[in-house]
């Protein structure tokens, strides 16, 4: 397919990351690297369902190391003051101790130590998620695509319970349940 400038455009595809025996096939092995363009969002409905708060954290950055033999490892880093919302009041009230008490713990990290195939582009991730100093075990389903030469996206949506990691903040009480997380990471060649 061609554009009009007669440069060949490059779709999105499905990227066959999994072999039949269960591990990255070879194109794949090697350093990759989170690119910019990652971003982490997230959404809270309250109880009372007049209000979703809705933030978007985007200084994200990490590694993915691809053995020779096609297992993975991973560390992924979210600077917690990174984090955007619409309203101006919300977004320091997320930053404050309340919530991710950036002062105190800027970052919020991640570290896989398993991927498992569910088959060709999709994976569950299995890791140790670490949120204002405390560590949960997590798991959640990733799919890929192919972006363009060199560079693939790792996209997924998981629910987490803040109360887990210490925000139990709720004056209210109308924020209890789980939050949405939805992320868009890209990754390129090192």
């Amino acid at each position: 397919m061609s554009t009009t400038d007669g440069s060949r455009a490059i779709h999105a595809a499905a990227v066959s990351l999994f072999g039949s025996d269960g591990r990255i096939e070879n194109p794949f092995r090697g350093g990759w690297r989170v690119a910019p363009a990652s971003s982490i969002d997230f959404s809270h409905k309250s109880m009372w369902g007049l209000l979703t708060p809705r933030g978007t954290f985007t200084g994200i950055t990490g590694e993915v190391h691809i053995t020779a033999d096609g297992y993975v490892s991973g560390q992924l880093t979210v600077d917690a003051g990174s984090i955007a919302t619409k309203y101006d009041r919300l977004t320091t009230h997320l930053l404050a101790a309340d919530f991710f008490d950036v002062a105190n713990h800027p970052t919020i990290d991640f570290v896989t130590h398993n991927v498992a195939p569910d088959g060709p582009d999709r994976a569950t991730i299995n890791g140790q998620l670490t949120i204002l100093g405390k560590t949960q075990h997590i798991s959640f389903p990733v799919r890929t695509r192919l972006e363009r030469p060199n560079g693939v996206a790792v996209i997924g949506t998981t629910k987490l319970d803040r109360n887990d990691y210490g925000m139990s903040f709720d004056k209210l009480r109308a924020s209890r349940g789980l939050t949405t997380v939805t992320f868009s990471l890209h990754l390129t060649r090192q």
